[in-house]
């Protein structure tokens, strides 16, 4: 009930104080006022027709028409403003306020899809990523998609590519609209859709961060703003569409900034500045402080920029100029000219009286002027010269005049703008450098400064709104002037379309001779020239020009202020300082001074001259620039973004009317809104009109198939629809948003039933067709296969696969069965291909020269025999005469036994191997581990030998290990064993001594020496458990000595020989278990200790050697007692029996079996048999054996 009611009744457009305009349904018309509600909010209000002014407005002054709208319009936003009902700004407002809520930034102005609308969101959006860039390359046939700035990138290089003629892109607003970003979207997607071979895209869109750097600053409306204009024309190679090079024009730096921020704002200087002064290393190389210590930073008292990080940025800068190739002494110049910019502004002056009490300065002690002069490498003398003096010369005669502080400070200023501004440029020059290549077809973006209205506008205002009105008079020929000529072109009656024409105001500008810039020029030439001379003298040529105002109280008011009415509104400016700012130089010898450094930069910034230099001025050299920038989109076709600010904050979500609908009107959107709609917006020729739209009446069968027009004209009148509004033109026709409407409706009902059954009869023969092409592609591939080993004929067929397929892989995801396995065949043969071509080369040079690339070529040849076994006979013959060359060449044959040797671990053939391959430096993880096993520590090399010789069951080997081993272990361990007094089994000396009645502590003491008489046996064979037992066996021990001293001929023998004792002493030890066997090798050991009768009867001594000899070949001592008992004859084994004889008698003993005990006859002989042998058949007998 409630939309019946509210449909029911006429709706209008009334003032709003911050909408502008409100939609609002009419309660009562009273005639001069009207009764209104308003909608949504249902306010009812009064408003009257015509101009009004109050709270309504918002103290606007709004002239009220009273559009008419309708509620489908205001729920139903549309992406193109000339597809409105109607072209009012009410309801062009409300459009755009419903779009942006709905995050839709970009609108349409005309079907021919020139001039885009893109309104700031102030936050990051996913509209940009490659997914997008690939769906706006290739928009899907019949599927609209919303309005993009990659649509305007895409129109522009598909206008370049077919229609072969220079595009531009004209970027425009207001500072903080979005122009900068628009830009690298433009850039960004070229550079993802064309690239490059040489990756020149990527350098492209690094230009950027160094040109933001030094370019962009944070301003009140803007973080990032822009603070010049540029020209960037990126050139395509006409063959391959891809970037061959680009290049940049930049226009009006504003230059005023390095040295002036607005106090206490938000404002601050170029982004360059800060990066250095946060930037610790940055920082510590150009002896920088904090921003707040800088004067030319701390005016506006603000150091950081909204979302942007100096230290990041600057990393960025960095990476940027090393990609375009600047060189580290260009980087650190660069800098170095920035910081000392940066330190001028620290200089500070103050009063002092000169000679004839004229007024100069002098510079105020600090180390500010130092750092100045090493920065820019010019003499300090000089720039304390240069900073308080002025030459003048008159009439050849020079004059050094003392400058006042102000004027001091004045002068500093402007060499720290001419050093930056001139550095700027530089910058633009070395970035073409790195972009320079072959030019062709190219776009161009213009990303340049909208128009600009201050409290205070200057001469940068002046040249900056002069650049707006010639891009708006080109916007103008483009939009309004063309769409006029191609409607004269075709012949059809249309209604002339007032448009604001500002010729007027341009000629006003720049005509010759007398337009305000020239005028400028001309007296800044004039001897004493002035600001006011300037003032009066354009006062009086244009005081009745229709777009020229001045105050007639201008002079009373000591007023240099003037007025031009410019196509955006009028503008206010002040001439006091145009002519300073116009001159845009250096006092002679500022310019000298720089001229004298020692830097290569400042060198090239201010070339010496000889005579004194002829000045361009700034407004000439603008114009030069712009009339070339005109020139330049003249010859391209053109579109254009309209980048809209929707709110002072920079903030998302919220759009503020009055100031968006400002913007429209200073950038002409209205009127080009109101061209197209009062135009013809829709035009096709006829025989695309008759293609697309003869669907539109089913079932008709068309007698003018042969007659393009006659058939258009038959398909609207057979519609029966109202399209009289409809032009014929000579090869058009021409229409507007009304009859598209109907058009596309008329076509949307006919395709619903038209495209199911074409699409099923399509969809059958498609896939026939696909299965047959599959088929004959599958067919080339298998016998491609079949042979095997033929690439060029694998080849070919994989070539054919695309032409086979053609299109239709734009309609299946379909392959070749065998496709797969024909590209990973392809490879296999490729890798064939390689080694045949490497082999080639390696099989006719020495094999021990190129040793190495062959055997990796045998070990890849062999290796693809097992994984990819198809060569061709030369591929295999060459793998042959490969491995052969390997196999007989010298390193071939080291590496062949290497692994043998290594295998089995031959000390040897291990030590051979490294010296034959030493001799030609050859080394292989092989070789390394030969030469690491070879360097181990003995112990640790028979330890691996051991474990080898087991894994062989090579037992002499293993016991040859053995017995080194336990050498080493002596040579390690052996200061353990030195001293057989350790034995663990020996009594305790006075339980050895407690049985002898009288001296027993000296019998204790000499347990261990040689004795008479032994007291009883050494250790503690007796276990305590059979007393009867333990008696006998200390009896016996104490008998062995008895045997042991007859056969040392220290005791008489009595009633047997000394042979007999000592086979006696022999055969015990035989017998007995492992304790008595060491109490018999103790007492030997004992007995040869401190023997006083070595000197009287030598053969004593010689004799239990002997005795020692022939036990070490009988029977085996307990471990630790072998190693006691080897300890001892390392150093008391006498000469006549060598050491060795002991070890091999004892191993031979170990290791070839049991021995049996000589009789008293075959004693002597067995004594002479192990003193002579030559060694143990068990010891190691080759080179690098362990001594």
């Amino acid at each position: 009930k409630d939309e019946r009611e509210l449909m029911n009744g006429d709706f209008v457009f009334v003032p709003h104080p911050e909408l502008v305009w409100q939609p609002a349904k009419i309660l009562k018309d009273n005639g001069e006022t009207v009764e209104v509600k308003t909608y949504p909010d249902g306010k009812k209000v009064t408003v009257t027709r015509g101009i009004m002014r109050d709270a309504l407005t918002g103290g606007r002054t709004q002239n009220v028409e009273l559009w008419k709208v309708t509620l489908s319009s205001l729920r139903m936003p549309e992406d193109d403003l000339v597809m409105l009902d109607d072209q009012n700004e009410g309801l062009i407002i409300h459009n755009l306020a419903e779009l942006y809520k709905k995050d839709q930034l970009y609108t349409w102005v005309g079907a021919a899809r020139s001039v885009l609308i893109s309104v700031n969101p102030y936050k990051n959006l996913p509209l940009y990523g490659p997914e997008t860039i690939e769906l706006h390359r290739f928009r899907p046939p019949n599927k609209p998609l919303p309005p993009h700035v990659f649509d305007i990138a895409n129109d522009s290089y598909e206008s370049m590519l077919f229609e072969n003629k220079n595009q531009s892109v004209l970027i425009s607003g207001e500072s903080g609209a979005g122009k900068t970003v628009c830009t690298k979207q433009v850039l960004d997607f070229l550079a993802a859709v064309a690239g490059s071979s040489n990756s020149l895209e990527e350098k492209i869109l690094v230009c950027n961060p160094l040109l933001e750097a030094f370019g962009n600053a944070q301003t009140i409306r803007n973080n990032n703003s822009s603070r010049f204009g540029k020209w960037i024309e990126v050139h395509f190679d006409n063959m391959e569409r891809a970037i061959v090079s680009a290049s940049i024009t930049n226009y009006l730096l504003e230059k005023s900034r390095v040295i002036h921020q607005q106090a206490d704002s938000s404002e601050r200087n170029y982004h360059i500045f800060y990066q250095l002064c946060k930037d610790s290393a940055a920082r510590s190389e150009l002896g920088l402080s904090a921003p707040s210590e800088y004067n030319y930073l701390n005016q506006s008292g603000t150091y950081d920029a909204k979302d942007i990080d100096d230290v990041e940025e600057h990393a960025s800068v960095r990476k940027a100029m090393e990609l375009l190739e600047f060189t580290a002494d260009e980087i650190r110049s660069v800098m170095e000219l920035t910081a000392g910019v940066l330190n001028i502004g620290n200089v500070e002056f103050k009063p002092k009286t000169m000679a004839n009490n004229v007024a100069g300065s002098e510079i105020v002690s600090g180390d500010a002027l130092g750092r100045v002069a090493n920065l820019l490498q010019v003499e300090e003398s000089a720039l304390v010269k240069v900073f308080t003096n002025r030459s003048i010369s008159v009439r050849g005669k020079t004059s050094v005049i003392p400058l006042d502080p102000v004027k001091a400070r004045n002068g500093a200023d402007a060499l720290a703008m001419g050093v930056y501004s001139r550095l700027f440029s530089w910058l633009v020059t070395r970035v073409n450098d790195a972009l320079e290549g072959p030019t062709g077809k190219f776009i161009g973006i213009l990303d340049i400064f909208g128009f600009e209205i201050f409290d205070n506008n200057s001469f940068e205002q002046l040249c900056i709104n002069f650049c707006n009105e010639k891009l708006q008079q080109q916007f103008n020929q483009t939009t309004f002037k063309e769409e006029e000529a191609l409607y004269m072109k075709e012949g059809i009656d249309f209604k002339h379309i007032e448009f604001i024409d500002n010729q007027e105001v341009l000629d006003l500008i720049e005509m010759r001779p007398n337009g305000i810039l020239l005028m400028v020029d001309d007296e800044t030439i004039v001897p004493e020239g002035s600001d006011a001379k300037f003032m009066n003298k354009v006062e009086t040529m244009y005081k009745k020009h229709a777009k020229f105002q001045t105050d007639k109280n201008r002079k009373l008011k000591d007023s240099l202020n003037f007025e031009i009415d410019h196509y955006a509104g009028v503008v206010n400016y002040n001439a006091d300082g145009f002519l300073a700012k116009n001159l845009d130089t250096l006092f002679q010898d500022l310019y000298d001074m720089c001229a004298s450094s020692k830097n290569e930069q400042m060198q090239t910034f201010f070339p010496v001259e000889e005579n004194r230099r002829q000045l361009v001025s700034l407004g000439k050299q603008f114009r030069g620039q712009l009339n070339d920038l005109m020139d330049s989109l003249h010859a391209t076709e053109s579109r254009y973004i309209r980048c809209v600010k929707p709110n002072a904050d920079q903030v998302p979500n919220r759009f503020q009317a009055p100031m968006v609908l400002d913007q429209l009107r200073y950038s002409g959107v209205f009127e080009a809104v109101d061209i197209r709609r009062q135009g013809f917006p829709f035009r096709l020729n006829y025989a695309q009109f008759g293609c697309r739209y003869s669907c539109i009446n089913l079932g008709h069968r068309y007698r003018n198939r042969g007659d393009d027009e006659a058939l258009c004209k038959e398909i609207l009148q057979t519609s029966k629809q109202d399209f009289g509004d409809v032009q014929f033109g000579r090869s058009l026709l021409l229409y507007r948003s009304r009859e598209y409407k109907i058009l596309q409706l008329l076509r949307n009902l006919a395709l619903e039933t038209l495209i199911p059954k074409a699409q099923g009869v399509m969809r059958g023969h498609l896939a026939r067709e696909m299965r047959r092409r599959l088929l004959a592609a599958e067919k080339k591939i298998a016998a491609a296969l079949k042979v095997g080993n033929d690439i060029k004929m694998l080849d070919a067929a994989l070539a054919e696969v695309e032409p086979t397929i053609g299109t239709f892989r734009i309609l299946f995801d379909t392959q070749p069965r065998n496709l797969k396995r024909a590209k990973e065949h392809r490879k296999g043969l490729q890798r064939w291909l390689d080694l045949e071509r490497e082999l080639e080369r390696l099989v006719d040079q020495d094999p021990n020269k190129v040793y190495y690339k062959l055997a990796d070529a045998v070990d890849r040849g062999t290796k693809l025999r097992d994984e990819f076994n198809y060569p061709t006979p030369r591929q295999e013959e060459l793998i042959e005469t490969a491995i052969d060359l390997r196999a007989n060449s010298d390193l071939g044959k080291i590496d062949s036994e290497s692994e043998k040797v290594l295998d089995v671990l031959d000390r040897a053939a291990m030590e051979d191997i490294l010296d034959r391959a030493s001799k030609f430096s050859h080394s292989t993880p092989t070789i390394k581990e030969i030469k690491r096993l070879l360097n181990l520590p003995m112990m640790e090399w028979y330890k691996l030998e051991l474990k080898k010789a087991e894994e062989l069951g090579e037992e002499s080997r293993r016991i040859a290990c053995e017995i080194e081993l336990k050498s080493l272990f002596l040579d390690e361990e052996g200061h353990k064993y030195s001293n057989f007094g350790r034995h663990g089994s020996l009594k305790e000396p006075m339980i050895y001594a407690k049985s002898a009645l009288f001296g027993k502590k000296k019998i204790a003491e000499n347990m261990l020496v040689f004795t008479k008489k032994q007291q009883s046996a050494l250790t503690t064979l007796a276990k305590g458990q059979d007393k009867v037992a333990d008696k006998a066996i200390e009896k016996a021990a104490v008998q062995a000595s008895k045997w042991l001293r007859i056969w040392a001929g220290d005791m008489k023998p009595g009633k047997i020989t000394q042979e007999d004792a000592a086979t006696e002493f022999i055969s015990y030890g035989v017998g007995a278990n492992t304790e008595v066997r060491d109490e018999l090798y103790l007492q030997i050991l004992k007995q040869l200790t401190r023997n006083p009768l070595v000197e009287a009867v030598p053969e004593s001594r010689e004799r239990l050697f002997e005795l020692l000899l022939v036990c070490m070949g009988t029977f085996a001592p307990s471990e630790d007692m072998e190693r006691y008992t080897i300890m001892f004859l390392r150093e008391n084994a006498p000469d006549s029996i060598p050491y060795i004889r002991f070890t091999s008698a004892l191993h031979e003993l170990q290791y070839g079996g049991k021995a049996s005990t000589p009789s008293p006859t075959s004693l002597a002989s067995r004594i002479n048999e192990l003193k002579e042998s030559e060694g143990s058949r068990f010891s190691l007998k080759r080179k690098g054996r362990a001594k």
